[in-house]
């Protein structure tokens, strides 16, 4: 009933030109799951096609409660939709119609939401190791970040020294990144953009 593409971007583009697969298929829902791909790149490949995006970062070490994820949801109809939809609430709580341009946005949001953070806690982390400290004595601080955005928009809670133009603390900040050039130019432009941030 349901063919679901779960692959890179690109080899999902080269799927959709696959002869074999659309065979197979024989006008069947086929969804993908992918975040940049437009929904139509299935349409080779079948009439009944769609998107079932999870917007959640997977890791082969760490289960998570599908009950939590939204699952972002277009179809090539509305009977395709509604056919989509009954699989998506028999996992999650959290369905939405999402379209193919709306998704590209929450992807690049998804993006500096978890990717970038995660690597900027990868940062704080190597900063701390690099003086014997470790990592947990940050957790209480995220936390509470995160606590704070759940009921509040992140614009509103923001902290430090840059939304304080604590100039004096920026510069010597800076200067601890002496030997550090792009992580020098990260805070620099991080710091800048809090205080333009509108």
């Amino acid at each position: 009933d349901l063919y679901l593409i779960s692959v890179s971007d690109d080899a999902l583009n080269d799927l959709a030109k696959n002869s074999k697969l659309k065979e197979q298929i024989n006008n069947n829902l086929v969804v993908h799951t992918a975040g940049s791909v437009h929904m139509d790149v299935l349409k080779p490949l079948s009439k009944n096609y769609g998107v079932f995006y999870p917007l959640q970062s997977f890791s082969k070490f760490k289960f998570v409660d599908f009950k939590n994820i939204p699952l972002c949801l277009e179809a090539s109809s509305g009977f395709i939709y509604d056919k989509l939809a009954k699989y998506a609430i028999k996992i999650s709580d959290n369905v939405r119609r999402i379209n193919s341009d709306q998704r590209k946005f929450v992807h690049l949001a998804a993006v500096f939401a978890n990717n970038f953070t995660n690597n900027l806690f990868a940062v704080a982390e190597k900063i701390l190791s690099d003086h014997h400290i470790d990592f947990d004595i940050l957790l209480p601080l995220i936390q509470e970040t995160v606590e704070k955005i759940k009921e509040n928009k992140p614009s509103k809670v923001q902290t430090g020294p840059a939304v304080r133009n604590d100039l004096s603390v920026l510069q010597k900040q800076t200067e601890l990144l002496e030997n550090k050039e792009l992580l020098k130019v990260i805070y620099t432009l991080l710091s800048k953009n809090i205080q333009e941030f509108k």
